[in-house]
């Protein structure tokens, strides 16, 4: 009996270990190649250089970012495909854009 409970201690510790050191994604970011800066900010809302995107939410490995105004609102998913303290990889529709924490 105490080998199962010790067994599903270290389990459970393991993975609180592993969900508590995901990097966010939240943070102020800029692509490699382009220069232009991504702010996500905590609250859903986000400013990125030279973009009408106004919010943003990440849904398991996708990043939605929405553009919204008084009469619409449209999106864009890109694919998480790298997320680390310092960088990140999104993809869409076969292209990537490599992004560095700011």
């Amino acid at each position: 009996m105490m080998k199962k409970i010790f067994a599903a201690a270290v389990v459970l510790l393991t993975t609180m270990t592993v969900v508590s050191c995901s990097p966010s994604i939240e943070g102020n970011w800029e692509e490699k190649t382009t220069k232009i800066t991504m702010n996500l900010y905590k609250d859903g809302s986000l400013s990125v250089s030279g973009s009408p995107y106004t919010e943003w939410q990440k849904d398991g490995d996708n990043l939605i970012l929405t553009i919204k105004n008084e009469d619409s609102s449209s999106s864009d998913t890109f694919e998480i495909k790298q997320l680390t303290k310092t960088d990140m990889v999104l993809a869409q529709d076969g292209y990537e854009l490599e992004f560095v924490r700011k």
